[in-house]
């Protein structure tokens, strides 16, 4: 049975933001992407999985709607926090050494051009996605499943006949 009011609600919302900001982070990522750098390869991989995840999580709730693994979702979103903020600083890291070991000399002189304006916006998107990882361990945690599971009757009577 479909959950739609998932989507309608906090966590909902903040995992819908979670695809935009995914997809403009690993758009932007892939646009500069070079692989010979492990600092961009940490943070394309790792929005890619996350990216993966979010869809994968968003799926499982509007199929189940039953949020029983909060304390399993909540350390998956705050790990993936942690990682998104952590692959986005490295992006950023990476752009300043790469800045410094191949434009700075610059012997031959010319323009050195490497996508830096978009490693940085891939960066910036990743470390705002973060934070909405973050937002959304504490919305598994506070809030409540508002509806109850099917078949459970909220004056637990157990069995009495209803009046």
């Amino acid at each position: 049975m479909a959950n739609a009011k998932h989507l309608s609600s906090p966590a909902g919302l903040v995992q819908i933001l979670h695809l935009v900001f995914g997809i403009i982070a690993i758009g932007c990522g892939a646009a500069s992407y070079e692989s010979q750098f492990f600092r961009e390869r940490f943070f394309f991989w790792t929005a890619v999985a996350l990216l993966i995840t979010s869809v994968i999580t968003l799926i499982i709730n509007i199929i189940s709607g039953n949020q029983g693994v909060r304390a399993g979702m909540a350390a998956l979103h705050f790990v993936g926090g942690i990682l998104l903020i952590t692959g986005g600083t490295m992006m950023i890291m990476s752009v300043g050494v790469i800045e410094k070991d191949y434009c700075t000399p610059r012997p031959w002189g010319g323009d050195c051009n490497f996508n830096k304006s978009k490693k940085l916006a891939a960066a910036s998107f990743s470390i705002i996605n973060g934070i909405f990882f973050f937002a959304e361990s504490v919305l598994i945690v506070l809030v409540k499943n508002e509806d109850p599971i099917e078949g459970y009757e909220n004056d637990r009577s157990f069995g009495r006949p209803k009046k």
